[in-house]
Order: structure tokens, then C-alpha cells, then sequence
């Protein structure tokens, strides 16, 4: 019992450490969890705003490439929507030298024609020389375009007797309108200038 009684005074002291150590320890391990705890809070706050950025930076860009787009959309109109002065000026601008040198001449060589047009052949243009008359110009269509032109020389001028193989018979003969008019001259009497028509047609006396 005395043994008993001699231990018992250690052993509450021993108690009474571990109680100590235990709580000490207990407390330690408190303060470190409350430190990862707000650790962890720190690094979920600092995630949050880092997400929040690329946010931000994800919609300011967005929104750039909206307002390029819509820029690009308001500049394509008014290039279309331009008015008519403006369109012809870069028409005019862009065309090369010698497209326009090339469309002037082409009008000016078409105010020196005439057309021929002959009743059953066809209707033919004709560039105009000096002295030119609506007897000369049928001969040039004739050869031009692959086709006779028959006729005999008078004191008084040229009378036609056959076009394209096409002779009149009976009291036919072959007259020819100037202008959209019945000739009271003969063709190689009638002048010819640029722009005029001559149509020769069978017609009876």
C-alpha cells in the first residue's frame, strides 16, 4: 500500500503533463489550420480577382472586334451609297490610258460611218472617205461584205442593175432612199456624210 501511496503522487503528474502537452498540442494544431484556412482564403480571393481580370480583358477585346466589324460594315455602304459624280470620277480615274484613247477613237471612227442597207441582203456599215456618195458606199459594202454590185456608167451618171446577184425584172429597178427619203437624185450624185443612211429597195415604174 505504501508503494501504492508513494506512485500515486508521480502518476497524477504525469496526468497532469500529458493534459499540458496535449492541450498545448491541441492549440498548436488549431492556429495552424485557422492559418492554412486563411491561406487558402487568400489564394480563393486572389483566383476570384484574377478571374475577374480575364474577364474584363475577355470583353474590352470583344467589344474592340465588334466595333471594328461595325466599322467595317458603316465604310462599305458609303463607298456603295456614293453619289453618281463621285462613282464616274474613280470610274474615270482607275480606266487606263489607252482604254479611254481607245474608246475615243472607236466613237470618233463610228461619226464617220454611214450605213447601207439593202432590201432582202442587210443592213452594213461603212467608213467614209473624202468625196464619198451612196453609190460609192454600196460598192464598198459590196466588197466588204462579199457581195456584187453590177451597174453601168451614163453621161448623166451610174445606174445600178443587179446587188448581191439580185437583178430587178420586168419594170423593176433599183431605187434608194437618203435619209429615210426617196432620192430624186442618182447615187453617185448624192453626197454622203457621217451619220447619213441610204437603203436601196426593188421598186416598179
Amino acid at each position: 500500500m505504501k508503494i501504492v501511496k508513494y506512485l500515486k503522487l508521480p502518476i497524477i503528474a504525469m496526468a497532469t503533463l500529458i493534459i499540458i502537452y496535449g492541450g498545448i498540442g491541441l492549440a498548436k494544431s488549431e492556429t495552424q489550420n485557422k492559418t492554412v484556412q486563411d491561406n487558402l482564403q487568400k489564394e480563393i480571393e486572389s483566383l476570384k480577382q484574377q478571374i475577374t481580370q480575364n474577364q474584363n480583358q475577355e470583353n474590352i477585346q470583344i467589344a474592340d472586334l465588334q466595333g471594328q466589324i461595325k466599322s467595317s460594315a458603316d465604310i462599305t455602304p458609303q463607298k456603295q451609297v456614293s453619289g453618281a459624280s463621285t462613282t464616274r470620277e474613280i470610274q474615270y480615274v482607275e480606266k487606263p490610258i489607252t482604254q479611254i484613247v481607245t474608246q475615243t477613237l472607236t466613237q470618233e471612227v463610228e461619226k464617220n460611218q454611214a450605213v447601207v442597207t439593202i432590201e432582202n441582203l442587210g443592213s452594213y456599215r461603212v467608213d467614209l472617205q473624202n468625196n464619198n456618195n451612196a453609190f460609192t458606199i454600196l460598192k464598198e459594202a459590196g466588197a466588204e461584205n462579199g457581195f456584187p454590185v453590177e451597174y453601168q456608167e451614163y453621161s448623166f451618171g451610174v445606174f445600178v442593175t443587179a446587188i448581191g446577184g439580185i437583178k430587178p425584172a420586168g419594170n423593176q429597178y433599183w431605187a434608194f432612199y437618203y435619209n429615210g427619203k426617196y432620192s430624186t437624185v442618182g447615187a453617185s450624185s448624192q453626197p454622203i456624210f457621217k451619220n447619213d443612211t441610204t437603203f436601196w429597195k426593188l421598186e416598179s415604174f
